[in-house]
């Protein structure tokens, strides 16, 4: 059993909290660092993007680690966390 976690210097509040799934994902976007939830409560999963706009996605109700794929979320919305700075995934085989 494994463990790998991530962290992120809380940002700064830019104005904006809620972003488009493909805002999310753009490089020259405006989203800052951190952690994501989908403003769809059915949804409840994490979205982590980092500095360089590569976003994981954290699938807490079936348990899996992939990356965010623009194409499928980019009509959805999600909503910065600002006060969140680390999230710990449980990796079993």
């Amino acid at each position: 059993m494994k463990f790998a976690s991530v962290k992120t210097k809380r940002g700064i509040n830019q104005g904006k909290f809620n972003f488009s799934g493909e805002e999310l994902a753009e490089r020259n976007s405006y989203a800052p660092t951190g952690f994501y939830t989908n403003d769809d409560t059915s949804y409840t999963g994490i979205v982590f993007r980092d500095h360089n706009a590569n976003c994981t996605y954290f699938d807490r109700a079936h348990g899996c680690v992939y990356q965010f794929d623009k194409d499928i979320w980019k009509h959805s919305m999600f909503t910065w966390q600002s006060t969140m700075s680390s999230i710990s995934v449980k990796l079993t085989d």
